[in-house]
């Protein structure tokens, strides 16, 4: 090869290079830009999109699935079946309360949201809920009515649905107002027909409330009234369905709620409206609570300031949730905010990626100046006398964790309760939210309601008819309802 040859074959090979090289750093080029436009850009558009996609708006379709979503709500509870009634009024001060947790009873709860009402910007949604229990239809067992046993009043399994009614938006679209509405049924294929047959002994929710009004030791007024008996033998199912007494139908001019013709726990609610509610939906606020008023309890919140800290509803969330690492929910029911936690991020539903958050127990009372749960303790359990009844001293109910989970060794030992054995795949809550539109998409919601209830100490006559005060003063004992 001649020297002009190889010039111009060496020549011919570093231009295929060049071309070859400006090819690589062009996608090179192009492949950095589309990261960096994924990590500055990607986000923001993700994030328009998921907006657009769960903006709340009149008669849009994300207004639609949040008017009735498809929601399975089904709701597990039980009764504690106490085996040492007698032990207990006759040493009420250190006997251990021997309790047996019975099986599961099933209800179908459906809870509209009506009197909807959008803000004039349409920035807040106002509306009202109603409810009505039914039996579950598949994990109530109907043999269940027959039960018997001894226990603590006012639980059942229950499946719940929520709807909204009474729909107003505001004139700009920012907010919207509207009244939740409940209803409890039989579950058709979980609630056991027998169980409207099951007996027990319960304590009596309204006398425990009563009891409190007179002191460690009562008259004889007291038990001209309620009579002797801390624990009575009723019809479980009753006692959250509905039941008559002399005592109850004494304090009745005095109770609160839709439905005062019975005492009971679902009874009082059912197929009535739960509350009214005001909330934003703006994608920055959405959920966040503006108002909040029942009828049945004289607690209100008349602002979004009432709390230091933002407060949603329960039943919209927002959206966007990889930097939220809390939500704080407010409880109609127990009239208080509830704080859940950021744990970890999971994949479930076919690979979908959701974050798994769980309740901290927070007294929200005692913190004027709350910023975060980060820096305070779980407490064991939390007042929520105020929502329950209007007669009840301050710390007369309580709310805790199924079978007080979580509680340190100390309450456990002080409560004196066999027969609970907290764990966290049973007696945990949980929610699992999907991070972009913050849809909820299961979740376990496992708590349960207590009174500080004073027994008096008592002797069973000697034919077992009833019984006889002894001259001790009543000892106060926290015992599980719900």
């Amino acid at each position: 090869m001649s020297s002009s040859d190889y010039n111009r074959y060496a020549s011919s090979n570093q231009g295929k290079r060049r071309i070859k090289l400006i090819v690589v750093e062009f996608w090179l080029f192009l492949l950095l830009y589309l990261l960096l436009f994924s990590l500055f850009f990607g986000k923001k558009v993700i994030q328009r999109n998921t907006f657009n996609a769960v903006n709340l708006k009149p008669d849009s379709d994300c207004f639609k699935k949040w008017y009735n979503p498809p929601i399975n709500n089904i709701g597990s509870c039980h009764l504690f079946n106490i085996t040492n009634p007698i032990e207990i009024v006759n040493d009420p001060t250190s006997i251990a309360i021997n309790l047996k947790e019975t099986r599961a009873y099933s209800y179908s709860l459906s809870a509209t949201k009506q009197d909807i009402q959008w803000s004039d910007d349409n920035k807040s949604i106002s509306y009202s809920i109603h409810r009505l229990f039914t039996h579950h239809p598949t994990r109530f067992d109907p043999s269940s009515v027959h039960d018997t046993g001894v226990f603590i009043d006012l639980v059942r399994a229950i499946f719940r649905t929520t709807t909204k009614q009474d729909i107003q938006w505001s004139d700009d679209n920012k907010s919207i107002s509207y009244s939740i509405h409940r209803l409890f049924t039989h579950h058709p294929t979980r609630f056991d027909p027998s169980s409207v047959h099951d007996t027990g002994v319960f304590i009596d929710l309204v006398r425990a409330i009563f009891r409190t009004s007179f002191g460690h030791k009562p008259s004889q007024a007291f038990y001209a009234l309620a009579g002797k008996n801390t624990f009575y033998r009723r019809n479980a199912v009753e006692q959250l369905e509905g039941f008559n007494s002399d005592l109850f139908e004494t304090v009745r001019e005095k109770m609160t709620g839709p439905n005062t013709a019975k005492s009971g726990f679902i009874y009082r609610y059912n197929g009535s409206q739960l509350y009214n509610i005001s909330i934003y939906i703006d994608p920055d606020k959405k959920g966040q609570i503006v108002e909040f008023n029942s009828e049945s309890v004289r607690f209100n919140i008349s602002s979004s300031s009432h709390y230091t800290f933002p407060v949603n509803n329960g039943l919209t969330f927002p959206t966007m949730l990889f930097d939220k690492p809390e939500i704080y929910i407010f409880n109609a029911e127990f009239c208080r905010p509830i704080l859940i936690q950021y744990t970890k991020n999971v994949s479930s539903f076919g690979g979908i990626k959701m974050r798994e958050d769980k309740i901290k127990l927070i007294d929200f009372d005692h913190f004027k100046n709350f910023k975060n749960g980060k820096s305070y303790m779980e407490v064991d359990k939390i007042g929520i006398s105020k929502c329950i009844s209007e007669s009840a001293p301050h710390n007369t109910i309580f709310l805790s964790k199924a079978h007080f989970y979580g509680s340190s060794s100390e309450t456990i030992h002080r409560t004196n309760i066999n027969g609970f054995k907290p764990e966290s795949g049973n007696h945990d809550s949980y929610i699992y939210f999907e991070l972009y539109s913050g849809t909820p998409l299961k979740a376990v919601y496992r708590m349960q309601l207590n009174i500080e209830a004073i027994i008096d100490p008592m002797k069973q006559s000697k034919n077992g008819s009833g019984f006889t005060s002894v001259e001790r003063k009543g000892a106060t004992r926290l015992i599980p309802i719900i």
